[in-house]
């Protein structure tokens, strides 16, 4: 039989082994903990550089295979005009027509084409009703329907396109059907602006 010092002692080396063993399996867990989340994080890096690859290649691919053409609309008209772009019908009276209509040349000398339209604008008369004034614009022989001339800054045509080294012309003529008072001498000036609507910029003035 063991005695108690021996009985002890092996006491002792069982409670050891036991330490040991469950340190062991500490270091077991810690260890695929470790390397579970090393995984996972190598994982994710190949991952986001397979999508990253993928995104490059594909963005290379469009770049190469499709040419994106960036429009600059810069101010590529020019305008050439007769006499000036200013309005001026002066001495008005019954059957009065416009006796230098305005004539406006119009050049796109840019590689796009261009939008623009014709405004009136710093209109100053001594009419008392403009209802009598009229104005006809004609392009490639082709003459609108007479219109009132407005007293306020207004758009005579709009929405109006111009290809690539094309040239346009428009004349204006203006004429007054109304009575004008004996001894009163009426008049009717304005200036007259070609502006490129995707610039925004007038041309005439």
């Amino acid at each position: 039989m063991k005695n108690k010092n021996e009985e002890f002692k092996d006491e002792l080396s069982f409670q050891y082994s036991l330490l040991i063993n469950a340190e062991r399996k500490e270091q077991r867990k810690r260890t695929i903990i470790i390397l579970i989340i090393f995984s996972i994080t190598l994982i994710s890096v190949l991952i986001s550089t397979i999508y990253s690859y993928k995104a490059y290649k594909s963005t290379k691919d469009i770049l190469s295979n499709n040419k994106v053409e960036s429009k600059k609309y810069f101010q590529t008209l020019s305008v050439v005009y007769s006499g000036g772009h200013h309005l001026n019908l002066d001495g008005l009276y019954f059957g009065y027509e416009s006796p230098n209509p305005l004539v406006i040349s119009i050049t796109n000398d840019g590689d796009y084409k261009i939008t623009y339209k014709i405004s009136i604008n710093n209109i100053s008369t001594n009419l008392a009703s403009n209802s009598n004034l009229y104005y006809t614009i004609t392009k490639n022989n082709e003459t609108s329907s007479p219109k009132i001339l407005p007293v306020k800054d207004d758009d005579l045509l709009t929405e109006l396109t111009i290809s690539p080294k094309e040239t346009a012309s428009y004349i204006i003529k203006a004429n007054y059907t109304g009575i004008v008072p004996e001894g009163e001498s009426m008049f009717y000036h304005a200036n007259i602006s070609v502006i490129q609507t995707n610039s925004d910029s007038s041309l005439l003035e």
